[in-house]
């Protein structure tokens, strides 16, 4: 999950919404499963310290659009994975 977080997140509803489902999900998974994109100096409240995130203001969106693809790209080759048939011994 995706969520870009600036200043203005904690007083909006929806960003505000949208991040602490996030983090409760992230909670209850062992894969990675959020990633803060930060727009400006916004206190990261909640968030736990082993979650990474990603700056605006130092990593391009040419440099998270690739990330994200690669994250989309290893997690279908891992539900491939589960799928495939164990082999034939």
């Amino acid at each position: 999950m995706l969520v870009f977080l600036s200043n203005d997140y904690p007083e909006k509803d929806w960003p505000a919404f949208e991040f602490e489902i996030g983090k409760r999900a992230a909670n209850k998974r062992t894969q990675e499963y959020l990633l803060p994109v930060i727009v400006d100096d916004v206190a990261l409240v909640g968030l736990k310290d082993t979650v990474a995130h990603l700056d605006l203001r130092t990593t391009t969106a040419e440099q998270i659009a690739e990330l994200l693809a690669e994250k989309v790209e290893a997690a279908q080759v891992m539900a491939s994975e589960k799928r495939a048939p164990a082999p034939a011994e």
